[in-house]
């Protein structure tokens, strides 16, 4: 794996946190309530040990989750110390799944590339500011039937003393996208937790259509990384660009924070997500899967 690519890797797992971290041998065993796989399974990205002792060390990793009544999964990226691990697991009869694509963009390119749009969509609405007052912004026209709304964070770098009120922004911005995106309860409950503990500032941001939450997507900014998540259409709007306009603004967002790449994972089989991103400018990082231990 090419060191940019490790870095990428790195950063999303800083971008998509966890609430408990324990470290075996340089594996980064992950745990959040079982909710996500990103959030509790093993990075191996690290792994300093002996790669004799893999099996070992899965038996190690297999009693601390058991332990909280998790199942272990571990995250392999394309890198020869994954590739250990991989073949050791297959063997173990892990079942693979959930094969993935990072893709990644330079913003200075993008932003070069799609001046046009910035034209039509404004990029900051509803703001919540780090001082603790609600600036109200009402938002221009996306086109002609659709608008957009963004809640952010803070507009600092460092997010780990948020308001009241901050927190109030991602939680209505999780309501919104569960009339979007059918989020389960744990999801709403879970994610506020997961932006808090990454450090990170975040932003979310919904399209409206005549009214209704249409579309949305989510950010975490990390330095020079803002990694792009949760990027959804409700069933009816689908097929207008709507998503297109919600990533744009928050890899907006992320360059206004000072990130020079943005990244994104997606399911290798999405097609119609893959050919949004593509038609946006991400290029292809590299894959990862999870191997889940079958109980």
């Amino acid at each position: 794996m090419e060191q940019f690519h490790r870095t990428l890797e790195q950063s999303s797992l800083r971008t998509w946190a966890t609430l408990h971290t324990y470290n075996l041998q340089g594996l980064a065993l992950r745990t959040a309530n079982g909710y996500t796989k990103r959030s509790n399974s093993v990075s191996v990205l690290n792994y300093d040990g002996d790669l004799a002792d893999i099996q070992h060390i899965i038996s190690q990793c297999e009693a601390y989750y058991h332990a909280q009544q998790l199942p272990a999964i571990f995250k392999i990226t394309e890198d020869e110390i994954s590739a250990s691990f991989d073949r050791v697991l297959e063997q173990q009869r892990y079942d693979k799944c959930d094969i993935s694509l990072v893709q990644w963009l330079r913003l200075d390119t993008y932003a070069s590339n799609n001046a046009a749009i910035d034209q039509s969509i404004q990029k900051i609405a509803h703001h919540f500011h780090p001082d603790n007052k609600y600036n109200d912004e009402r938002v221009g026209s996306i086109n002609n039937a659709a608008t957009s709304k963004m809640f952010i964070s803070s507009t600092q770098t460092d997010c780990i003393h948020q308001t009241p009120l901050q927190y109030e922004a991602i939680v209505e911005w999780i309501k919104l996208a569960d009339s979007i995106g059918d989020m389960s309860e744990q999801a709403q409950q879970m994610i506020p937790q997961l932006l808090q503990a990454s450090q990170c500032p975040y932003a979310g941001v919904i399209v409206y259509v005549e009214g209704q939450p249409a579309a949305c997507a989510l950010a975490v900014c990390d330095g020079e990384f803002v990694g792009i998540y949760d990027v959804m259409t409700g069933e009816a709007y689908r097929r207008r660009g709507l998503a297109r306009y919600a990533v744009h603004a928050l890899l907006n967002w992320g360059e206004q924070m000072g990130a020079q790449y943005a990244y994104l994972q997606v399911i290798a089989d999405n097609e119609p997500a893959c050919k949004l991103y593509e038609q946006l400018g991400f290029q292809h990082g590299y894959r990862y899967w999870y191997r889940v231990e079958n109980v």
